[in-house]
C-alpha cells in the first residue's frame, strides 16, 4: 500500500489483524497474525535498521506491516496490501503502538527516572515502596519488568516503543495501576517514549557516559531534559546536587511548568532559589549517621518536622537515591511521617551496592560483602 496518514493506520490494521494482535519491531518475536513495526533507529555505529527483517517478519506470519520509506528501502513493500508505509515512523511509533493498546499508560500512574546512575536502584525502591495489595505497583527497566519479586528478565533498559506499550499494556492486564519505568538517553533520544504518559519525572544526575552515541556531554544532557518536556507531566523531581539538575530546575521554573521538587543531601543546596518560594518544594538530609550496616538520617520537607529513616544501604550516593524515593512517595500524596515507615522497609537492589548477610562464626564477625556492578566511570570513583 501507498503512503498511508498516521490517524488512518490503527483502523486499517483492526480490519488486517484480530483485536490480541501484538506489535513488535522484533522479527524474531513475530507470531502469527501479529503486527510488525520497521523502521532506522540510531545514527552512525549505532544504526540498526528494521526494515532489513521485513521478509522475515512476513516470513513468521505478520498479518500487517508498518514502515518508514526514508531514502526508498523496502520500495518493494509499497504495492503489498497488508504494508503500510509512514514517514518519520521512528518519532510516531510510540504513539501509534499506545493507541493500538488503547493507550495503556494513561490508564497508569507512570514515573519515569533518569540520569546516569541510580535509575535501577529509584525504580526498584519506589515500586517496592507503592506495591501494595490494593494498589500494585510495578517496575519496568535494567533487571526486567514486572511486580517486587517477581521480576522477568528482558535484557534491556527501555524497550523500544512497540516493546514498551506491550509490556505496558501487559501490565495493566496483571492489575498494575502504577509503573516506575528506568528511562534511558538513548530512549529518549530515539523517541522510544513518545505515547507514553509520565506524571512524575526523576533526575537522579548526569556524569559522562554515552559519548560514543550523544557525541557531548551537551547532547547528553538535552536527551535527559527531553523527559522533563513532555506536555503531561505533573511532578518533576530532580537532584539538587546535580549542577544540570539545578539548571534544569531553573528552566522548569521559569516556565511554570510541572511542580518541582528538589532533593539534596544539605539544605545549603538550595541556597539562590529562596525567590521560587512554594513553587518549589525542598526535601534534605540532616544529621545523618553512618554505619557499615547503613545509614540512619532525618529526612525533612520545606520546613516542616523531620522524619528519622533507617536505611540498609551504603555509599552516599545511595542516600541521594533514597531521597529521591522519598520525594517521590511525597509527590504522590503520601505524608512524610507514612513515607519515612516505608523506606525503612526496603531491601537491597540486586548488584547495586547490595550487602550480602553472612553469619558470623564463634571466632570471627562475619565479613561485609557488598556486589557491585558500577558501569560508569562517576560509578566506580
Amino acid at each position: 500500500m501507498v503512503n498511508i496518514e498516521p490517524h488512518l493506520l490503527i483502523s486499517h490494521l483492526r480490519d488486517l489483524t484480530s483485536m490480541h494482535a501484538k506489535v513488535t519491531a522484533d522479527s524474531r518475536q513475530v507470531e502469527s497474525g501479529d503486527i510488525f513495526f520497521a523502521y532506522p533507529v540510531g545514527h552512525g555505529n549505532a544504526l540498526r535498521d528494521g526494515r532489513d527483517y521485513i521478509a522475515a517478519a512476513l516470513a513468521n506470519g505478520a498479518a500487517a506491516v508498518v514502515f518508514d520509506p526514508v531514502d526508498g528501502v523496502a520500495n518493494e513493500y509499497l504495492d503489498r496490501s497488508e504494508c503500510f508505509a509512514i514517514d518519520n515512523l521512528s518519532s510516531l511509533a510510540g504513539e501509534l503502538c499506545a493507541q493500538w493498546y488503547g493507550y495503556p499508560s494513561k490508564q497508569l500512574n507512570v514515573i519515569g527516572v533518569t540520569g546516569t546512575n541510580g535509575k535501577t536502584s529509584v525504580t526498584q525502591w519506589v515500586a517496592q515502596a507503592l506495591d501494595e495489595s490494593s494498589h500494585r505497583t510495578a517496575v519496568l527497566g535494567t533487571l526486567g519488568t514486572g511486580f517486587p519479586g517477581a521480576l522477568v528478565q528482558t535484557g534491556y533498559t527501555t524497550p523500544d516503543a512497540p516493546r514498551l506499550q506491550t509490556e505496558l499494556k501487559e501490565l495493566l492486564d496483571a492489575g498494575a495501576q502504577q509503573v516506575a519505568i528506568e528511562i534511558s538517553s538513548h530512549a529518549l533520544d530515539q523517541d522510544r517514549v513518545a505515547g507514553l504518559d509520565v506524571r512524575t519525572a526523576v533526575f537522579t544526575n548526569l556524569t559522562q557516559d554515552h559519548l560514543d552515541y550523544h557525541g557531548t556531554m551537551g547532547e547528553y544532557a538535552e536527551a535527559k531534559a527531553k523527559l522533563f518536556q513532555l506536555p503531561q507531566l505533573e511532578n518533576a523531581i530532580i537532584n539538587f546536587d546535580d549542577p544540570f539538575g539545578r539548571e534544569l530546575a531553573i528552566k522548569l521554573l521559569a516556565a511554570d511548568g510541572p511542580r518541582v521538587w528538589g532533593y539534596a543531601l544539605s539544605s545549603n543546596a538550595f541556597s539562590g532559589f529562596e525567590k521560587f518560594g512554594d513553587r518549589l518544594k525542598r526535601n534534605y538530609a540532616k544529621n545523618t549517621v553512618f554505619a557499615t550496616t547503613g545509614y540512619e538520617s532525618e529526612f525533612s520537607c520545606d520546613t516542616s518536622s523531620s522524619n528519622t529513616v533507617q536505611l540498609a544501604v551504603l555509599g552516599e550516593f545511595n542516600l541521594s537515591n533514597c531521597l529521591a524515593v522519598w520525594t517521590v512517595l511525597l509527590a504522590q500524596g503520601l505524608n512524610p511521617t507514612e513515607a519515612s515507615k516505608r523506606m525503612c522497609k526496603l531491601s537491597s537492589v540486586p548488584g547495586r551496592m547490595e550487602l550480602i548477610r553472612v553469619h558470623k562464626t564463634q571466632r570471627t564477625e562475619g565479613p561485609l560483602v557488598v556486589v557491585d556492578y558500577a558501569h560508569t566511570p562517576d560509578a566506580l570513583t
